[in-house]
C-alpha cells in the first residue's frame, strides 16, 4: 500500500512537472461555430460591390424608373413608379435571403460530409508551439504560423492563412486560459489584435 502511494506521488509529481509549462483548453466546436466563422469571414473580407450591390440595384432602378417616366416631379408623384421600386426592393431582399439560405445549407452539407470540422477540441500550448487535438488528428502549430488574430463578440479567430483560422469560442469555461492563449499567440507572432 505504501509503495503504491509513493509511486502515485512520484508519478503525480512527474506529471505536474511535465505539464507545468503546458497549458490546456478544451471545448466543443459546433456547426454553428463553423457557420459563424464563414459569415464573419465573408462579411469582413467582402469587396465594396459585394457589400453594397443591393443598394446599387435599387438606386439604379429608381433612377431609371424616374428618368424614363417623363418629368421628374410628376414621376415622383406617380404611384406606379413607387410600386415598381418596391417590387425591385422586394426582389433584392428575397434574393439576399435565398443566397444566405443557400450558403448556410452548403456549409451544413460540408460539415456533414467532413465531420472532423466539429467535435471536441483540445489545445495544449507552451512557449514554443500549440497543439490542436481533435477526435481524428493532432496538429502542431508554431506561433510563427499565425498571420493575424481577429475578434468579434463571440470568437477569437487565429488565422494561419488568408482563409483558414483556429476558431476559439469565447464561451470556453476557462476564459482566463483562453485570454492567455490569445495573448501568447499575439505576442509570439508579433501580431496586433
Amino acid at each position: 500500500m505504501a509503495i503504491t502511494r509513493m509511486l502515485w506521488v512520484i508519478l503525480n509529481g512527474t506529471y505536474r512537472r511535465q505539464n507545468y509549462l503546458r497549458n490546456m483548453i478544451k471545448f466543443e466546436q459546433t456547426a454553428d461555430d463553423f457557420v459563424d466563422f464563414n459569415k464573419y469571414y465573408l462579411k469582413t473580407n467582402a469587396t465594396f460591390i459585394q457589400k453594397y450591390w443591393r443598394w446599387s440595384v435599387v438606386v439604379i432602378m429608381s433612377f431609371y424608373v424616374f428618368k424614363t417616366s417623363g418629368q421628374f416631379g410628376d414621376a415622383i408623384l406617380d404611384l406606379g413608379n413607387w410600386i415598381i421600386i418596391a417590387l425591385v426592393g422586394l426582389m433584392v431582399f428575397l434574393v439576399t435571403k435565398l443566397t444566405d439560405f443557400t450558403k448556410r445549407k452548403s456549409l451544413i452539407a460540408f460539415i456533414k460530409n467532413n465531420p472532423q470540422n466539429v467535435g471536441m477540441r483540445q489545445i495544449d500550448y507552451d512557449e514554443e508551439k500549440l497543439t490542436l487535438t481533435t477526435n481524428l488528428s493532432s496538429t502542431d502549430y508554431k506561433y510563427s504560423a499565425f498571420v493575424k488574430i481577429e475578434e468579434n463578440d463571440n470568437y477569437y479567430f487565429a488565422f494561419t492563412g488568408s482563409q483558414t483560422a483556429l476558431i476559439l469560442p469565447k464561451r470556453i469555461q476557462d476564459d482566463q486560459e483562453l485570454l492567455k492563449l490569445v495573448d501568447k499567440i499575439r505576442i509570439s507572432s508579433k501580431l496586433d489584435l
